[in-house]
């Protein structure tokens, strides 16, 4: 698979050595979960989700990539044995137990990128893995406590998109297509936030991610110019979707390019 040119390497490699705007990471979120949408339309699970498969251009756009261990709906086609480490602490807590991988596994995992995203940092850092798995799998979670970059009359909706995405019975989590509602109402109600031109990127560590520094409001801050990017209508993905049904496969690889490289 070809891929656009990622000038600003993955997301995590950019969190890394920026600090970024929590709106455009409401953008990054929306992106990435309709590309997301698109993969389970093609019977595709990504297997593998986290800041570091995404690719990250110069107006922010995130890119899905890395599906080296991207299957159809059946984990056990896939060896785990070399790579648990790395994933373990964004993986389901059934899965955890061995149990298949499904798309609710997926819906998890991508709830643990948005954590990530939100707080530019890997889950459970400084633990070991058998304190993770014991853990997750008892019902445990990362902690959610927003600093100022948030502001305060969306923390509580924030919180509960991740939360929904979080839940110890698989089938209590929240599908794709309600995660993809919500994210688009989050977007819209904050859409006023990119009148201003504000730019989307700050020199690290400037941001009061989760309340452990004072900082003043992200949006009156100096910043990084990137390029203007205006969100997709949720319309062309349907009409991918109906195209790869209806074997038109030029017209749903293009789709599938666009929503999930």
């Amino acid at each position: 698979m070809i891929f656009e040119w990622a000038d600003r390497g993955t997301l995590k490699e950019l969190y890394e050595v920026k600090d970024i705007k929590w709106h455009y990471k409401v953008r990054i979120a929306l992106e990435i979960c309709r590309g997301l949408i698109f993969l389970q339309h093609v019977d595709i699970l990504h297997h593998d989700l986290r800041c570091e498969n995404i690719l990250m251009t110069e107006s922010l756009e995130p890119k899905i990539y890395n599906f080296e261990l991207a299957r159809s709906f059946d984990w056990k086609t896939t060896t785990m044995d070399q790579t648990i480490g790395d994933i373990l602490r964004w993986m389901a807590p059934e899965k955890l137990n061995n149990k298949p991988y499904t798309t609710q596994c997926e819906i998890f995992s991508f709830g643990m990128l948005l954590w990530e995203l939100t707080f530019e940092k890997v889950p459970y850092q400084g633990w070991e893995i058998e304190r993770i798995v014991d853990h997750v799998t008892k019902s445990g979670r990362e902690k959610i406590t927003f600093g100022s970059s948030i502001p305060e009359n969306y923390q509580n909706e924030y919180k509960n998109i991740i939360n929904d995405t979080w839940k110890q019975n698989p089938h209590e989590r929240i599908p794709f297509m309600k995660l993809l509602d919500l994210l688009e109402e989050l977007y819209t109600s904050i859409s006023y936030m990119f009148e201003d031109n504000s730019l989307g990127l700050l020199p690290d560590k400037t941001l009061d991610l989760d309340g452990s520094k004072d900082c003043i409001d992200d949006l009156e801050l100096p910043d990084e110019e990137i390029s203007p990017v205006i969100i997709k209508p949720v319309i062309t993905l349907e009409e991918g979707i109906r195209a790869f049904e209806n074997k038109e496969h030029e017209k749903a690889w293009e789709c599938f390019e666009f929503h999930a490289e």
